[in-house]
């Protein structure tokens, strides 16, 4: 298939993230306009990798996905912190160090949980099949 169909689909996909972070005023849907964004930009690393043969485009994607993965912990945390102090009845302010604690919370769970991963990968023997 032609690298170019690839391309033009990559664009679409960041021009639905873009319209949907300008018009929308939902944060959840201001977030998934982001990913979709990040996912563009993804495939479209891909594709130059696969063009040009050679693996930059591909461990570009793969930090890529590892600040979604970061992005998503935080914001998300974030959001759900002014969520519950806007719906509480006290009269209740989320202080910046406390935001700045809770964001540095999502940060190390994310590292410990792609550290993980790597460590569980690390010791999976490495089985070969044919078909």
């Amino acid at each position: 298939m032609n690298p170019s169909a690839y391309l033009v689909l990559s664009g679409i996909i960041f021009s639905i993230g873009a319209l949907g972070v300008l018009l929308r005023r939902n944060a959840i849907v201001a977030f998934m306009s982001v990913e979709l964004m990040l996912n563009a930009a993804n495939l479209a690393f891909v594709t130059g990798s696969r063009v040009w043969g050679q693996l930059d485009g591909q461990t570009a994607a793969f930090f890529v996905m590892v600040v979604a993965a970061a992005e998503v912990v935080v914001g998300l945390a974030i959001i759900l912190t002014i969520f519950v102090a806007l719906t509480n009845r006290k009269a209740f302010r989320i202080k910046p160090k406390e935001a700045l604690l809770l964001a540095g919370y999502g940060i190390i769970g994310v590292a410990m949980c792609q550290w993980s991963y790597f460590e569980s990968i690390s010791r999976m023997p490495i089985t070969i099949s044919l078909l």
